[in-house]
C-alpha cells in the first residue's frame, strides 16, 4: 500500500498558536513513498491533519530567521511530522508558553532540551537527541571540575531546566536571569563567575554576542541531558502512535544526529 506524506505548510512567526483544519491538510497529501520512513502505519486522506509545532525561542532550538521561525527545534519537529504523515505550522514561543500551549490543546508538539517538569500536562513521548549541561567562566577563572564552582555564583536562564548537581546543597548560589545574552555580560562584567546552561544553546549565546576569543575560557561538562519529544495529551491514540514510530524509524536512521550535527550537537 503507497505510503504518504505532507508537504509542509507555511510556518508563521507571530500571533497566537494557529489550528489549520484537516480538510486543508487532506487537499495537500501526496504520494511519496521514498519520503516515509518504512514500517509506519500508512495515513489515510480522512485522518490527515496538520501539526501544530510549538518551537522553544531559545537559540540555536529556536530563534527568527528572515521573519520565520527556524532553528534545529522546528527542523526536528517538521522532520518528525513529515515521517508520521503530518504537515506542521509553526510559532516561537518560551518554555512556560509552550508547556502551558501543550496542556491545553492550543499546540501538539514541541522539541525541547529537558523535557517539562512533573506535572506540567504535556507527555513526553521520549529523547531524540542526548546532549549536556555546561558551564563557562572569564578565562582567569579556570573551570577544570563541578568542584571549582563551589562558593562561585553561577547565572541560570529562568524556567529554563539547570543542572541538577548545581545547587545551594553543592555550595553554588544561583542567580535567575531572563536570558543566556544577560547573563554572559554579568559574567563579563564581574557580576557573577559563570554561566551554565544546555551547551549547544550557551555556546551559541557566546558565539552571538561576538567576544574576543580569550574573553571565556573552555566551556565545563557537567550533567547529561535529553532533548525531548513533548506532545499535546489532546492527541488522538492513532497520531500519538504514528509520532512514535516515526521517532523510532528515524533515530534509528540517525536522522535526528544528522540534524543535529549541523548546529554542532
Amino acid at each position: 500500500m503507497p505510503k504518504s506524506v505532507f508537504i509542509s505548510l507555511a510556518r508563521f512567526s507571530s500571533g497566537p498558536i494557529r489550528r489549520t483544519g484537516a480538510a486543508l491538510a487532506a487537499m495537500l497529501l501526496v504520494p511519496a513513498l521514498a519520503l516515509l520512513p518504512g514500517g509506519i502505519t500508512p495515513v489515510r486522506a480522512d485522518e490527515a491533519r496538520v501539526l501544530r509545532l510549538a518551537v522553544v525561542d531559545m537559540a540555536p532550538y529556536g530563534f527568527v530567521h528572515n521573519g520565520e521561525p527556524a532553528g534545529l527545534g522546528l527542523e526536528l519537529g517538521e522532520l518528525l511530522a513529515a515521517g508520521a504523515g503530518a504537515g506542521t505550522t509553526a510559532t516561537l514561543s518560551s518554555r512556560r508558553q509552550i508547556l502551558q500551549a501543550l496542556a491545553r490543546g492550543e499546540a501538539d508538539m514541541a522539541v525541547l532540551p529537558g523535557g517539562p517538569p512533573p506535572g506540567r500536562g504535556a507527555v513526553n513521548a521520549g529523547p531524540l537527541l542526548q546532549s549536556q549541561f555546561a558551564a563557562i567562566a572569564r578565562s582567569g577563572t579556570p573551570l577544570r571540575s563541578r568542584h571549582d564552582l563551589a562558593g562561585k555564583t553561577v547565572a541560570v536562564v529562568r524556567d529554563e531546566p539547570g543542572d541538577p548537581l548545581l545547587s545551594t546543597r553543592q555550595g553554588v548560589a544561583l542567580l535567575p536571569v531572563p536570558d543566556l545574552s544577560r547573563g554572559l555580560k554579568l559574567l563579563l562584567a564581574g557580576k557573577v563567575d559563570a554561566v551554565a546552561a544546555e551547551r549547544l544553546a550557551l555556546l551559541h549565546a557566546v558565539d552571538a554576542l561576538h567576544l574576543p576569543a580569550r574573553a571565556l575560557g573552555s566551556p565545563l561538562p557537567l550533567s547529561p541531558v535529553r532533548v525531548d519529544l513533548l506532545l499535546s495529551p489532546t492527541l488522538s491514540p492513532a497520531l500519538l502512535q504514528r509520532l512514535d514510530q516515526a521517532r523510532q524509524v528515524l533515530t534509528e536512521r540517525e536522522d535526528f544526529r544528522a540534524t543535529a550535527a549541523r548546529y554542532g550537537l
